[in-house]
């Protein structure tokens, strides 16, 4: 839920046996709310209505998920060893502003840890044959790293994700002729740029 732009509140809950699930809120005033909805062997999707919507006091919408694919592959180091605990992400589709859900994955929901031998596994992915896809893969002791997914047959082969140690960048951000330090400014690498959450 955001209103005036800023994430107003956030919740997580499953659905009963008939796939039913409410979400009390207050929407008054708000900009927008997303809806994620993620399970185990289905195509996560998201679902998002704009603030000029809420004209009904009750919102109903059917999500429909379809299977999933399977996402294999092992991250090394340049040494060839497994890297383990390190985040693998997938990246979104292009997202369709003319449709009310799109595939969407989410950081936490759809994210996924390499395990002791460096292998990481979804079973979320849709068909590559409308899609093009990808992933990061990030680990606080090496560079971060991206893997493009193309063509309906890229699922078909493990990617194997070499990570590199890359360097460290240190700077300082100032305002102005004078120099005078600036508190408080998010700094982000231009990889991160467009990824969403």
């Amino acid at each position: 839920l955001r209103r005036d732009g800023e994430l107003q509140g956030e919740w997580e809950l499953s659905t009963d046996a008939d796939g039913t699930a409410e979400i009390p809120i207050q929407v008054a005033g708000a900009d927008r709310v997303q809806v994620w909805v993620s399970a185990a062997g289905h195509v996560p999707v998201n679902a998002t209505w704009q603030g000029h919507e809420f004209v009904e006091p009750l919102l109903l919408e059917s999500f429909r998920l379809e299977p999933g694919m399977v996402l294999q592959g092992t991250t090394v180091n340049e040494a060839g060893r497994p890297v383990s605990g390190a985040l693998v992400r997938l990246v979104s589709p292009t997202f369709n502003p003319g449709r009310r859900q799109n595939v969407a994955f989410h950081r936490r929901l759809d994210g996924m840890t390499t395990d002791a031998n460096g292998r990481f596994r979804s079973d979320q992915m849709p068909s590559l044959l409308h899609h093009s896809l990808g992933f990061w893969v990030d680990h606080p002791d090496y560079a971060q790293a991206a893997f493009a997914l193309e063509g309906p047959d890229a699922l078909d082969t493990n990617p194997v994700v070499i990570l590199r140690r890359g360097l460290w960048v240190r700077g300082r951000v100032v305002a102005g002729t004078e120099g005078l330090p600036v508190g408080d400014v998010p700094v982000v690498e231009p990889a991160d740029l467009g990824r969403g959450d």
